[in-house]
């Protein structure tokens, strides 16, 4: 289920349920939303509640806040995303991110994210390539 309001916010709920070996299906409840400041720059909020996460009998919460601004070909992106999961470490990602579409609407994407998850750091780096298809 999905209800969006004004192009602006959403809400999700959703049930996954527990497959071959979990003991709980997992239950969750999201809320997000978007600000656009002149055509330009977004600003994204999203919260998220699990019951049952991942199948066990833990709880889980997420909260993710970022920017975006596009200039022509360029696009840049920082997200931080919180996630605190019952009985363990709460878990940190932050995350920038450069695209640039070229002419012919192939886009070069490129990404750089830190994440501390269980108490150990991780540095990580992306890179893709999109090409689209059809007319």
């Amino acid at each position: 289920m999905n209800i969006y309001v004004s192009g602006a916010a959403s809400a999700s709920a959703s049930r996954l349920p527990a497959g071959r070996g979990d003991v709980e299906d997992q239950k969750d409840l999201t809320f997000g939303v978007v600000h656009t400041l002149k055509d330009q720059i977004a600003l994204i909020g999203e919260i998220a509640a699990f019951d049952g996460f991942g199948g066990t009998t833990d709880s889980a919460s997420c909260l993710t806040l970022g920017g975006a601004h596009s200039q022509g070909a360029h696009s840049y992106a920082a997200p931080f995303t919180r996630r605190d999961v019952s009985g363990a470490p709460v878990d940190h990602l932050i995350g920038l991110g450069l695209d640039y579409t070229f002419e012919n609407d192939i886009t070069l994407s490129s990404g750089y994210a830190y994440a501390k998850e269980a108490g150990v750091g991780s540095h990580n780096l992306g890179l893709s390539v999109i090409i689209p298809f059809g007319g």
